[in-house]
C-alpha cells in the first residue's frame, strides 16, 4: 500500500484551473502524492448567477492527468486544495488549503469583507506576497503562507507558448503589432458593454486585435465579439484556456478592472484600462483597494477616441510607463 498522501484538487470553476493544474502536474510528475480532481455538479450560469462546476469536455481532459471523482468523499483525500472557492459548495472535506485569489479581486478580497472572512473555514491560505498577507490579517486567523503567484507558472513555465509559436498557430504575421483586448464581465466594470462594435477601430492593416473575453461573460456579448472577429481578418476571437501565448504575443493590453492586467504587468508591456462610467456603482468599489492603487501603472481612458489615441501612443513608446 502506498505511503503517499492523497491530494484532491477541487475545481469550483474552470477559471481556477491555471492555479490548480500546475501544482497537480508537479506532484504527479514527481511521484510526490496520489492526486485526483473533483468539482461541483455543472451549472452553466445565468446573467445573474455565475457558472460553476466543469463541462463534460473539461472533465474528460482532466481525466487524462488524474482520476475525476463526482463524489470527492469516495477518494477520501488527506488534503483538499481549492482556489478562490465559495465554501458552501465545498463538501465536508478535511484539511482544505486555498491556494489562490489572484493578485487583485475586484474589492471582494484582500479587504474587510464577508468573502475574506470565509477563509477561516479553510485550514491554510496561500497568497502571492507580503502586501496581500498584511491586508488579510485583521480578518483571517488561519495560517497564511506566501507562495508567490502560482498562476504565473502558466506564463513563465516550460510549457508557456512563445510569440512565434502563438503567431504560427493562428497564422498571424509576427511583424505586425498585436493588441490583446481582455476585459472582465461585470456590467459596472467591463469595457465590453461600452466599446462593443467600436473595438473594430483598434485593428488595421498593421495592427492585429486579439479578443479574449472572461469565461463568465454573457453569451450575447460572446456572440457579438465573435461576429466582430469573423468579419475582419485582422481580428481574432480567442477561446484558449492557456493565456501564455496571447500574452507573450501581445505588444499591448486593453482591459478594465480584470485581474489579468496585473498579470500582464509582469511582462513589462504597456496597458490601457478603459473606465466604465458605472465603475463607482459596483457594490464592492473602494478607491483604496489594491485594484485601484495599481492603476497608476497603466493608461486610463474614458472613451473610444481616447482609447485609439492611447493605443497609438503606447505602441510607439512602449517603455513610457515602465518604471
Amino acid at each position: 500500500m502506498s505511503d503517499l498522501k492523497k491530494i484532491l484538487f477541487y475545481v469550483e470553476r474552470n477559471l481556477h484551473l491555471p492555479f490548480l493544474e500546475p501544482l497537480e502536474e508537479y506532484l504527479n510528475r514527481n511521484g510526490l502524492a496520489v492526486t485526483a480532481f473533483s468539482a461541483p455538479e455543472f451549472f452553466p450560469g445565468t446573467p445573474e448567477i455565475p457558472q460553476w462546476g466543469l463541462p463534460e469536455a473539461q472533465i474528460r481532459r482532466l481525466e487524462l492527468k488524474a482520476p475525476f471523482y463526482a463524489k470527492p468523499e469516495e477518494f477520501d483525500p488527506d488534503v483538499t486544495i481549492v482556489a478562490d472557492a465559495c465554501h458552501f459548495r465545498i463538501p465536508q472535506l478535511r484539511s482544505v488549503i486555498n491556494i489562490g485569489h489572484g493578485m487583485i479581486c475586484k474589492g471582494a478580497f484582500y479587504t474587510d469583507s464577508e468573502i475574506t472572512r470565509r477563509e477561516n473555514l479553510s485550514q491554510m491560505l496561500l497568497v502571492p506576497g507580503p502586501l496581500h498577507r498584511r491586508r488579510l490579517l485583521d480578518n483571517v486567523f488561519i495560517p497564511i503562507r506566501l507562495s508567490g503567484f502560482i498562476k504565473s507558472d502558466q506564463l513563465f513555465g516550460q510549457q508557456a507558448q512563445t510569440r512565434e509559436q502563438f503567431c504560427a498557430r493562428l497564422g498571424i504575421d509576427p511583424s505586425k503589432r498585436i493588441v490583446l483586448f481582455a476585459p472582465t464581465y461585470n456590467p459596472e466594470l467591463s469595457a465590453i458593454h461600452c466599446l462593443q462594435e467600436g473595438i473594430r477601430k483598434v485593428a488595421d492593416e498593421d495592427t492585429v486585435l486579439l479578443i479574449k473575453l472572461h469565461n463568465l461573460t454573457e453569451d450575447r456579448f460572446k456572440e457579438l465579439y465573435s461576429n466582430i472577429a469573423a468579419s475582419n481578418p485582422n481580428i481574432f476571437y480567442l477561446e484558449d484556456a492557456d493565456y501564455s501565448g496571447m500574452m507573450h504575443a501581445a505588444d499591448l493590453m486593453i482591459s478594465d478592472v480584470s485581474s489579468i492586467f496585473i498579470e500582464f504587468l509582469l511582462l513589462d508591456k504597456p496597458i490601457i484600462l478603459f473606465n466604465n462610467p458605472r465603475l463607482k456603482e459596483f457594490p464592492l468599489f473602494r478607491a483604496q483597494d489594491i485594484e485601484y492603487m495599481t492603476r497608476d501603472a497603466a493608461v486610463l481612458v474614458n472613451s473610444l477616441e481616447e482609447l485609439r489615441q492611447a493605443v497609438r501612443t503606447e505602441l510607439t513608446q512602449p517603455q513610457r510607463r515602465s518604471a
